[in-house]
This record gives structure tokens, sequence and C-alpha cells, in this order.
């Protein structure tokens, strides 16, 4: 029992990042999962309970009957900004079935998304289950007509696939590279969009190591910008993300 609960987790986990391609390997996958005693995904019975707790704020969740699956959206007030670090708590009440008298897996996650409005210059970099490093190799006086190159440095802790990677330009920087098309480099191939604003970069898959994706801007204007940070995110489970800090710079 316990063995076929480990396999259907795997199978699960394995289908949050990465595409199962062929239609019937997929169907006999589900079919088989739905059919064991072992996951809370074809019973009736299955339920989730919980309670989320924030500063002050504390608010009980529970689930549709037959429909595991709960999204909730709160409201809360920029407390501790610049100050002390507030807690988010998620207490998990009952989770069934457990995998009957036999035993099994019990087997739930979640994600968190925060979301707030913030100057592109104040936003830190951070990660979840992934790493994205932005290095803009910048003159100490940057001037009109100057090439500037930027090295995107990648790392996957696990393998995925569908990760985009959407890396934002200052309005005074035009790309050297003005065609849209498929590009190999580093040790993974990837289609890169070329937009006013901006470069996105899809990749099919990106399995756990490190990678150097690089582009060249040409500076076209004088003034004093901003870089907004630096966005990778895998496509099939967006909780695996990772960002740059926003920046300044000037151009004489």
């Amino acid at each position: 029992t316990d063995l076929l609960a480990g396999m259907a987790e795997w199978l699960i986990l394995h289908k949050r990042m990465q595409e199962w391609e062929r239609p019937i390997q997929s169907a006999d996958a589900i079919y088989a999962l739905l059919q064991t005693p072992h996951l809370p995904l074809g019973g009736a019975s299955s339920e989730w309970s919980g309670t989320v707790k924030y500063d002050n704020l504390t608010r009980k969740l529970e689930s549709i009957e037959g429909v595991p699956y709960i999204r909730e959206r709160i409201e809360l007030p920029l407390k501790g900004v610049g100050g002390a670090t507030k807690e988010l708590r998620i207490e998990q009440h009952k989770s069934l079935p457990l995998g009957g008298d036999g035993g099994g897996l019990d087997l739930s996650w979640g994600a968190v998304y925060a979301q707030y409005q913030l100057p592109a210059s104040e936003v830190e970099a951070n990660r979840e289950g992934m790493t994205i490093r932005r290095d803009v190799e910048i003159k100490s006086a940057m001037r009109e007509g100057d090439r500037v190159h930027v090295r995107y440095t990648i790392t996957a802790d696990r393998d995925y696939e569908y990760v985009c990677l959407r890396a934002p330009r200052p309005a005074a920087a035009e790309p050297a590279q003005q065609l849209s098309g498929y590009r190999f480099q580093s040790g993974i191939g990837y289609y890169q969009a070329m937009h006013d604003a901006s470069t996105e970069y899809f990749m099919d898959r990106l399995p756990r190591g490190t990678y150097v994706i690089e582009e060249d801007w040409v500076v076209s204007r004088t003034g004093d910008y901003l870089l907004p940070p630096a966005r990778l995110t895998c496509l099939y489970a967006p909780e695996f993300q990772s960002q740059t800090a926003g920046e300044k710079f000037k151009v004489k």
C-alpha cells in the first residue's frame, strides 16, 4: 500500500510541472489515479478543511463536498512593510480519505500569492524553486549610442517544462537583435519573442542545472530610467517563479 501510494504521489507531482505528451498515456495515468483508493481524487467523500491565520485575522476554510479544492482571496493591510515580519499560517484540520483502513497517501498542497503595488526600483529579488539573476554590464558613464551586454543566469532545482522568462528593457534601450525566432544557447533551446518594451523567452524544457542567456541593448537616448524586474515563471505551476530586483540608471 505504501509503495502504491508513493508511486501515485510521484505521478501527481510529476504532472504539476511537466507534460504528459501522448493522450492515450495521459488517459491511462488519470484513470489509474481515479481508481486508486489511496488518493482523495475520485471519492465523493473527498474534502479538506483548515484555518488561515495572519496577524489578528483568523478564517476557517472548507471545501465543497466532492471537490477538494479551495481558492480564497483575503484583503490585508500592508502592515509590517519596513517593520516587523508578519507570518501567514495555514493549519490543515482534515483531509479525506487517508487511504482507507489500510493507510495510504495523505496528500495536499497549496500556494500563497501576495499582490501589491510598488515602484519598480524598490522591488527586491525573490525565488521559489528556481532562480534568475540579471547582470547588466554598465559603464560608469553611459552615453547615447553605447552597447550594453545583459546576462541572465538561470538555476533550476528540478526538471521543469514550459518556462517563460520575461525580460523588460528600460525606455532608453533598443534590442540589438530585432527578429524573433528559435535560439539555442547554453545547452537549452528557446523561442525568443521581441516586443517593444521587453523580450520573452519561452523554454519547452528546463532541466535541473544552471544556464545562461545573453542579449545586447543599444542605448538610444539620454535621461534617467528604470529597469523593471525580470521574471522567470513555470507556466504549468506558477507558484514556482523567481524575479530579479528593479534597478535605476542614468544616460548622459
